[in-house]
């Protein structure tokens, strides 16, 4: 006949909805429910009634002090323990949540143990297999430096910031967490709605495109391109956004300097038409200011055939590149313009031929071998092009 105490424990095991087991008597005969058998595997077989030491001796080492401590009468719980058995005939690891307490009889003494057990396997190579995929995650975005590539959730709120946006911006992650996308746009975009707008025409449009002024840590604003497009769980669930964004400030002064160039040398153009009209009326003052405009210019002035030959340079030729007018005069433009550039510089002069007003930017070789950059604008006549070319930096 089993104590009361023994049938009452092996009562409460067999209703609950959790894995659990009775150890009873000096030798902890075990007794079990059906969810502690699936975490036999092939010991179910012979589990009911061992011995607790008998049946997982293979682990006594790990599960002994847990149980000495439950028969002193200190219960005890763990989380995610790992513990290395057999129990499909090799040797594994396996992780369980589980607490031991000891069991009493009517008498108050200890008469047992009772354990309350989960296994936790799956869920801790879970989240293991999950923080490896994060780590490899981190790297490639990282990788990035380039880039400011940041996560927020749905409300603005920064979630990650890669190394790019560090260097980029100036601020660290530990800084940055928590914060909203407004501490690093300008001023009048945060007024004007921008960061709000920018989310919602990535939420409706899938994406949402611009180049603006941004603020590093140091109040620097730098011109930056960025892409800001919703960020989705795996079943499609809008979590946040994700911004990649790019550092264009050098792009965009070479481009504004290529433009006020571009902008000069039209205009300098227009100038030279209205003197030639002027000279055309009076010849003898269109001769001597044009010989002297052409003399003294420091852009470079040139007549060209419409098959590319130069028939006539001004003297700015010689101090910019080196080369003297008879080493130039009869000649192609195609033995002083670098072979990359030659298709272009042909280009050119083929639509100016035709009527047209071409803008080209092309590299001379200087007489001593450097690279010159040159922008160029021009037109024609019935059988000749004219046209002025100013010395610039090398864009980028």
């Amino acid at each position: 006949m089993w104590p009361p105490r023994l049938r009452a424990a092996i009562a409460t095991i067999l209703n609950a909805p959790e894995a659990m087991f009775v150890a009873w008597g000096s030798d902890l005969t075990l007794f079990f429910n059906d969810d502690y058998s699936l975490l036999l595997g092939s010991q179910f077989e012979r589990a009911t009634g061992s011995p607790l030491r008998e049946l997982w001796s293979d682990m006594w080492g790990q599960v002994g002090p847990i149980v000495d401590k439950a028969l002193a009468g200190e219960g005890s719980r763990y989380r995610d323990l790992p513990l290395t058995l057999w129990r499909y005939g090799s040797e594994e690891k396996a992780w369980f949540s589980f607490s031991y307490a000891p069991l009493r009889d009517e008498d108050g003494a200890i008469c047992g143990i009772f354990c309350v057990c989960d296994e936790t396997t799956e869920t801790v190579r879970a989240e293991a297999e999950w923080r490896a995929t994060e780590a490899r995650n981190r790297q490639m975005l990282d990788s990035a430096s380039d880039h400011a590539i940041i996560a927020t959730d749905l409300a603005g709120r920064i979630t990650r910031w890669t190394s790019g946006a560090h260097r980029i911006f100036g601020w660290s992650e530990s800084q940055m967490l928590g914060q909203t996308m407004h501490g690093f746009f300008a001023p009048e975009d945060i007024v004007q709605g921008q960061v709000e707008a920018k989310m919602h025409r990535a939420l409706t449009e899938g994406r949402a495109v611009a180049e603006r002024w941004h603020l590093r840590k140091s109040g620097e604003r730098f011109w930056a391109s960025g892409e800001m497009t919703p960020l989705r769980d795996g079943a499609g669930t809008v979590l946040g956004f994700v911004t990649v964004l790019r550092d264009r400030t050098e792009e965009r002064q070479a481009a504004e300097a290529l433009r006020v160039s571009e902008a000069q040398l039209a205009t300098a153009l227009t100038n030279l038409r209205r003197m030639n009209g002027e000279l055309e009326i009076r010849v003898a003052e269109r001769t001597a200011e044009r010989d002297l405009l052409w003399e003294t210019s420091p852009d470079l002035l040139l007549v060209l055939d419409f098959q590319g030959m130069f028939r006539r340079v001004n003297p700015a030729w010689t101090m910019l590149l080196g080369y003297a007018p008879d080493k130039l005069i009869g000649h192609h433009v195609s033995e002083f313009v670098l072979p990359d550039d030659a298709d272009k510089t042909r280009d050119a002069y083929e639509l100016a031929a035709a009527g047209g007003s071409p803008v080209v930017v092309n590299r001379y070789r200087h007489k001593d071998g450097a690279i010159r950059w040159i922008s160029w604008v021009a037109n024609s006549t019935e059988d000749m092009i004219y046209a002025t070319g100013r010395h610039i930096k090398a864009p980028g």
